[in-house]
């Protein structure tokens, strides 16, 4: 009878993890990547970690978080990398939707802050507001400031 209830919980922690990442964004950064999508630009044109790879090498133990940790600021992924090597072989069942989400985020955040603090990237999107306003009348978002932003998002 024990074994069974140990199942129950395991399974609904299983549930849970599954749907979510450890990586969340903020408002300000959502609203931005609203802004580049107005624009024609992918969520996750930045593209620095590929979730297919997250997920298939989460099914060895912690390697799938040891991939988004290695040079990134996710750090805290080396962590939970260390976790699921403690848990293999269960890990894998959430290992693999939690590495593709927060692969996809990695990704999401990283296309913020290129657009956002990179000039390259802050130059490319002030080019595509402006070709957006003269073909169609209408703004993608406002173009961003010149100067040096102040702060990061991260």
């Amino acid at each position: 009878m024990k074994i069974r209830k140990h199942i129950k919980v395991l399974t609904l922690f299983t549930a849970i993890a599954a749907c979510s990442g450890c990586i969340t964004l903020s408002h300000e950064e959502l609203e931005f990547l609203s802004t580049l999508e107005a624009c024609g630009i992918s969520k996750t044109d930045q593209t620095i970690r590929y979730p297919a790879t997250a997920g298939a090498l989460a099914m060895l133990p912690g390697a799938g978080n040891f991939y988004l940790a290695a040079n990134t600021w996710a750090n805290w992924q080396w962590l939970a990398g260390a976790a699921n090597i403690l848990f293999w072989p269960l890990s894998p069942v959430w290992a693999v939707p939690q590495t593709i989400t927060d692969a996809n985020s990695i990704n999401m955040r990283e296309t913020v802050y290129y657009y956002r603090y990179n000039p390259h990237g802050r130059r490319h999107l002030a080019q595509v507001q402006q070709r957006m306003r003269s073909d169609q009348g209408s703004s993608c978002g406002h173009v961003m400031p010149d100067g040096e932003p102040t702060k990061q998002l991260y």
